[in-house]
């Protein structure tokens, strides 16, 4: 089902580890619903979709993901609502969490057999200073810029 997306949803190799970083994150602020055989398949069209919303310039509209994920547009698009404000529309992912799910990806292809599907970006040196998380709160002089992977 996966190489079916990948093959079809024409999108950079980063929309598949963000894709799989907001199932992640999903799953552990929906604990009541988990993934399994009966919702992965679409969950993952989900995932992927919003992430290539996301991350992507240009993409498919809602109902091509829909016919690749065998599923209807009607569905999809009540799949995309529900999974934004199950993640908290929550979507960025800072370079350093992309970097660790990619390389934990890679990982597991090496394992089994398979080349890399990616290349981690190189994660810039950031001197947080006295800024916390959440950038409403950053009350240094010093603006350091929400970096998009």
């Amino acid at each position: 089902y996966l190489e079916r997306i990948f093959k079809y949803a024409n999108c950079s190799p980063s929309c598949f580890v963000v894709a799989y970083i907001y199932l992640d994150r999903f799953a552990k602020k929906q604990p009541l619903l988990p993934i399994n055989s009966l919702n992965v398949h679409r969950l993952l069209v989900t995932s992927v979709l919003i992430s290539i919303k996301f991350m992507d310039d240009m993409c498919y509209n809602n109902a091509y993901y829909a016919k690749v994920g065998g599923i209807s547009t009607a569905e999809i698009n009540l799949l995309e609502v529900d999974f934004l404000f199950g993640l908290g529309f929550q979507l960025n992912v800072t370079p350093n969490t992309f970097h660790d799910y990619c390389t934990y990806l890679q990982t597991e292809m090496r394992m089994m057999g398979f080349p890399p599907l990616c290349s981690a970006p190189q994660v810039p040196t950031i001197v947080a200073d006295h800024c916390s998380i959440n950038e409403d709160d950053c009350q240094s002089q010093h603006h350091h810029p929400q970096l998009a992977v």
